[in-house]
This record gives C-alpha cells, sequence and structure tokens, in this order.
C-alpha cells in the first residue's frame, strides 16, 4: 500500500482467501492515534475472494492497544469490495474506517469493532455503502460514545444492513447524520443506545424504499430518547416508500438549545409497523423536534398510515405551533401524538 500511495497511479490490490490479522498500529500519528493498515493517500482499491472468505482484524496481544483498521486521507480514494473489516479497537478514530476522502465499499462486513466513538465509520469526505453488512460495532466510552456510523460528510448507504450495533450509554445506536446522507432499499434493525436507537438527524437526510425497525433504547436518555428516528436541531428529513416498525418509542426532551434552523420532515407513502407505538404511554416511533423553534416549521405526511395500535409520530413545539399538511390516511391508531 506505501508504493500504491506513492506512484500516482490507479491501484488494485487483491487479497486472497485467509485472515490477515494486523498485530499494532501502523501508524499512531494524530489525528486518528492508531490505524493498522497504511493510511490511503492515493488511489486504491482492495478486493477480496467475499466477505467470508477474506477477514482483515486487529489482533494485538495488547489489550491496551488502539487502533482502527482503515484511514482514508484527503487526498485518497479507496474502493474496499468483497471482504470483512472485523475487531478494530481504536481510541479516538473509528473501530473499522475513518474517511477524510473518497471511499467506496462494496459487498464488505464491517462486524465486532469497537471505538471510544464510533463503532464502525467516521465520514469526513464522500463514502457509499453498497451491498454491505454494517453488524455488531460498539461504542464503550460511557457517557460520551456515539453510533456505529458518524456521518460528517456525504454519504450514500444503498442496499445494506445495519443492525445489532450500539454500546453503554451510547448517544445513538446506529446512525448520527450532521451532513448530508441518503439510504435506499437498506435495513436498520435491531440497533441500541440509551438515547436513540436507530438515527439521529441534525442536517439532511433521505430514507427511501426501506426499513427502520426494531431499534431500542433500555435506558434513560440524556436529551432525546427515541426508538427509530429522530430528527432534530436543524435537521431536513425526507422518508418515502418506507416501512418503520417499533415495539418501544420515547418523548423527546428539551435540549435548551435555541433551534435557528427548520425542523421539516417530509414523509410520503409510508407506513408505521404493526406494532406501531404504545398510545397509552406516548411512545412513538418517530420523533420529530420543533421545540425552541420560532422560524416557520412545517411538516408534510402524505398517504402514510399509523400501525394498529397507536401512534406513528410525535411532534412537540413549546413556542409556536407547527404547519402540518396531512393528505389520505388511513389510519389504525393516531398517526400524530403532540
Amino acid at each position: 500500500m506505501e508504493a500504491a500511495n506513492a506512484n500516482g497511479q490507479s491501484n488494485t490490490v487483491y487479497l486472497a482467501r485467509g485472515t490477515y490479522s494486523l498485530l499494532e498500529p501502523y501508524s499512531i500519528d494524530p489525528p486518528s492515534f492508531g490505524v493498522g493498515l497504511p493510511p490511503v493517500t492515493g488511489n486504491i482499491a482492495i478486493v477480496g475472494a467475499g466477505p467470508e472468505a477474506t477477514i482483515i482484524r486487529a489482533s494485538s496481544p495488547d489489550p491496551l492497544t488502539f487502533f482502527g483498521l482503515v484511514e482514508v486521507e484527503a487526498s485518497g480514494q479507496l474502493v474496499l469490495e468483497r471482504l470483512s473489516l472485523r475487531d478494530g479497537n481504536a481510541a479516538f478514530s473509528a473501530g473499522a474506517i475513518w474517511n477524510r476522502g473518497t471511499a467506496a465499499i462494496h459487498d464488505v462486513v464491517l462486524a465486532g469493532n469497537v471505538a471510544f466513538g464510533p463503532g464502525a465509520i467516521i465520514n469526513e469526505g464522500s463514502m457509499s455503502i453498497v451491498d454491505s453488512d454494517i453488524r455488531g460495532n460498539f461504542t464503550d466510552l460511557v457517557g460520551g460514545g456515539c453510533c456505529a456510523i458518524f456521518n460528517g460528510g456525504r454519504m450514500e448507504i444503498l442496499r445494506s444492513v445495519v443492525q445489532g450495533n450500539g454500546g453503554v450509554q451510547a448517544g445513538v445506536g446506529a446512525i448520527l447524520n450532521v451532513d448530508d446522507l441518503t439510504i435506499t432499499e437498506s435495513v436498520v434493525t435491531n440497533n441500541l443506545s440509551d438515547n436513540i436507537g436507530g438515527i439521529a438527524n441534525f442536517a439532511e437526510l433521505k430514507i427511501v424504499r426501506s426499513s427502520i425497525s426494531n431499534n431500542l433504547f433500555p435506558g434513560i436518555g440524556f436529551v432525546f430518547v427515541a426508538s427509530e428516528l429522530a430528527n432534530l436541531q436543524g435537521g431536513r428529513t425526507i422518508i418515502e416508500n418506507t416501512t418503520i416498525v417499533t415495539t418501544f418509542g420515547g418523548v423527546p426532551r428539551d435540549s435548551g438549545h435555541r433551534v435557528q434552523r427548520e425542523h421539516a420532515l417530509t414523509a410520503k407513502h409510508n407506513r408505521d409497523g404493526i406494532s406501531g407505538a404504545d398510545r397509552h404511554h406516548g411512545f412513538p416511533s418517530v420523533v420529530v423536534d420543533w421545540r425552541r423553534n420560532r422560524r416557520n416549521k412545517r411538516s408534510e405526511f402524505d398517504h402514510c398510515a399509523a400501525g394498529e395500535s397507536g401512534a406513528g409520530l410525535r411532534g412537540h413545539s413549546n413556542v409556536a405551533r407547527p404547519q402540518h399538511h396531512w393528505r389520505s390516511h388511513g389510519l389504525h391508531g393516531d398517526s400524530l401524538a403532540e
């Protein structure tokens, strides 16, 4: 990889079937403070024989040696295909991939990675995740952990599964978005957090033909609690042809911050799952936070239906009533709780 970084060409590295164990970090320089493979600064593709056949894993004999697996610097372009990244154990990085350049992963499994921050991925550049499985990654910093995937750049998730991720007092179980994220034909399920089990959005999020289901928060959240999706300060979310299923949701708390941007959620042709939300306890599948927002707030719900028992959505406003537009709802329970 060092030669590929330096030659100024497009390079493909083919990895045969087998397990490639990284015993110590290649580099411990900031900002990642530990990464297993040489940081990518050139144009490199790494292609394996399949995610169950070609495995790159951290395997340090020292339990106090912390490092992630892959780092892409701002100048770097990386393609990962048909392999697994496992057992990364990072401190101030992501457990598996930290991207600040351009990265694409296709037919890749990220599993069993652990970090003080995001268990699997930090994206601060441009990244696509296609036909991949992000599962069983954890944040282990009590009270300060994040999620499996942190997106602070542009990210597209297509035909992929984000499942079984979480952590002790993690802020978000599955995905935290603060920039531009599109999720298409994908599944986000069975992720765990004390605050938001599934997805937290603070910026631009679009979810199309996907399923968000059975994400949990078993404890007491710090600011907001929601099982499946929270559209929070400055977030704009579009949800189309997507199923949201929950057995236990949550109510947003006031963050105490003034929101300077519009909170907007547009939902079209969606259906809350059979479980719906618990109408008697006020726990929704989806939380849209309108609190302390003094600007015009507008949310649209077109051809959406709640589940058989309870509210599919909860909205909150303590300043001004948001504008809601409702069209063609076949409701089994309450579609909106306020």
